[in-house]
């Protein structure tokens, strides 16, 4: 009887391990989208307080972006990935950009067709990338405007977030939207790649072109 209750007891066990990890990507998937959703909904509540308190200049905000943009010109993207993984601490002056809050958080990614909607924050650090989207530092800032090609990375297939796992759904003519400051700035995906890490040559910025890859 002692021997049976023991191997129950043991079946038992494996079954709620087996269980687990198959419930883990979805709990944890929930608990990322409720973290996520959380940062957003602080961001705007944040901002809403510091608007009422006229404590933010969206035409500066704006003047200053551009001009880290303009400085970036001509831009050879390739090299960004290397700057970037050389660097101990982003540039100083990159920080400050649409950076309203001081919590790195820049805008907001939003692909309707995937149902993504996601905070993007300055840098591609892996802890950024763990629970949101991530711009590349090198990149134009994601203010639109002639001459400029922001890059937004992001992780797909992580077992605790969906993130960009869904991407390859998207066509040719499908639109995404970003979130910045007091704007929304509206994209056609006008073609899609599948290229290894160091092919960057897509990523450099285009005369005359608004561009985010």
């Amino acid at each position: 009887m002692k021997k049976r209750n023991i191997t129950t007891i043991t079946i038992l066990l494996f079954f709620l391990v087996g269980l687990s990890l198959l419930l883990y990507p979805f709990v944890a998937n929930q608990w990322n989208n409720y973290r996520q959703s959380r940062l957003i909904s602080s961001y705007d509540s944040t901002v809403s307080k510091m608007e009422s308190e006229g404590s933010i200049d969206y035409e500066a905000e704006w003047e200053r972006a551009n001009a880290y943009n303009e400085a970036l010109l001509p831009s050879i993207l390739p090299d960004s990935f290397a700057v970037a993984e050389a660097s101990d601490e982003p540039d100083e002056e990159y920080m400050a950009c649409l950076n309203l809050t001081g919590d790195g958080l820049m805008g907001t990614v939003e692909i309707p067709k995937i149902d993504v909607d996601i905070p993007i924050f300055h840098t591609t650090a892996e802890d950024v990338l763990k629970r949101a989207a991530g711009h590349l530092e090198g990149s134009s800032l994601p203010v639109g405007g002639e001459s400029t090609h922001a890059v937004i990375s992001a992780h797909r297939g992580l077992p605790s977030a969906v993130l960009f796992t869904d991407l390859d759904k998207l066509e040719e003519g499908d639109h995404f939207l970003l979130h910045i400051l007091d704007n929304t700035l509206c994209y056609e995906v006008d073609q899609i790649k599948v290229v290894e890490p160091e092919e960057t040559g897509d990523l450099a910025v285009q005369k005359g072109k608004d561009l985010v890859t």
